[in-house]
């Protein structure tokens, strides 16, 4: 089984090291780690270039024109990059416990037909942040624990807080579509696709520090990118031109979301009811 890191690194010197850190600190030892540098205008590429001068593991890329590309298009090349059967990813402000691979890699083992295993994590740093944090936390414990539920609950929720408490197999991400429109809600497409039609396990321990300041991407969403986000979709899912058209229409909005939240949610359940789409969807739940 082999195994590749993956950091999408931009700006974020006053974080990036305390990540490489807790990467070259694990327990298991036998895996590539790649750091795509994504344009960073401060120090960070050259903390990088330390640690990787001294740590064979380490690769470093950035896009051509040494331009910022955003997290998607530089996501997307990283992968290209690794070699690993699973690709494990890490935020380049967030860290992973020393034993974060060797736990993932023995759930990998007994569930070898899972695409992606995710695990419980702390998040840290502004308060505020932190408690609406852990109350998202508490709202996807209920999904999970179920045995089963609906696709629909999928639609306002993303079950999966950060890409730092991922590990996914490498063969189902090339399967993926990367040119979706909308940066901030990247993940909750990402994960939506690929739950649809593949094994998830969650394993219930907190291998994964996730950190919350004002820059930080998850804390840059908001309604109208997450309505957004649902709109596309469902648009790429059912190819559905009238879809796509709600969906141009609503980018140019910013005020009437509580109006159009329902009626977007409704039109995409009345034709996912129509197109005899598996209905329910379970997770696998380790400790």
């Amino acid at each position: 089984m082999k195994i590749s890191v993956l950091t999408a690194s931009y700006n974020y010197e006053n974080y990036i090291s305390e990540t490489i850190e807790s990467v070259l600190n694990q327990t298991y030892k036998d895996f590539e780690y790649i750091i795509f540098d994504d344009g960073s205008t401060d120090k960070s590429l050259e903390i990088i270039e330390k640690y990787a001068q001294k740590d064979s593991r380490i690769k470093i890329y950035s896009h051509p024109d040494k331009k910022n590309h955003g997290l998607i298009q530089t996501l997307k090349e990283g992968i290209e990059k690794c070699n690993g059967d699973y690709i494990v990813f890490i935020e380049n402000d967030d860290i992973i416990q020393p034993f974060y691979l060797e736990e993932k890699i023995k759930i990998a083992k007994k569930h070898p037909d899972a695409a992606v295993i995710y695990n419980n994590i702390i998040p840290f740093g502004d308060n505020e942040r932190v408690s609406k944090t852990i109350k998202h936390l508490k709202t996807c414990a209920k999904l999970i624990n179920k045995e089963k539920f609906d696709y629909k609950e999928l639609l306002g929720v993303n079950i999966i807080p950060t890409f730092s408490c991922v590990m996914a197999k490498k063969e189902v991400l090339k399967t993926i579509d990367f040119s979706f429109p909308i940066e901030k809600c990247f993940d909750w497409y990402l994960w939506n696709n690929i739950i649809q039609n593949y094994k998830i396990v969650y394993f219930d321990k907190p291998l994964t520090k996730f950190r919350l300041h004002n820059k930080s991407m998850s804390c840059k969403k908001n309604k109208k990118s997450t309505y957004c986000a649902l709109l596309s979709l469902s648009q790429r899912r059912y190819n559905n031109k009238f879809l796509y058209k709600i969906f141009e229409l609503y980018k140019s909005l910013s005020r009437i979301e509580k109006i159009l939240r329902p009626i977007c949610v409704k039109l995409d359940n009345w034709i996912y009811k129509r197109l005899y789409l598996p209905k329910t969807i379970s997770v696998i739940k380790e400790s």
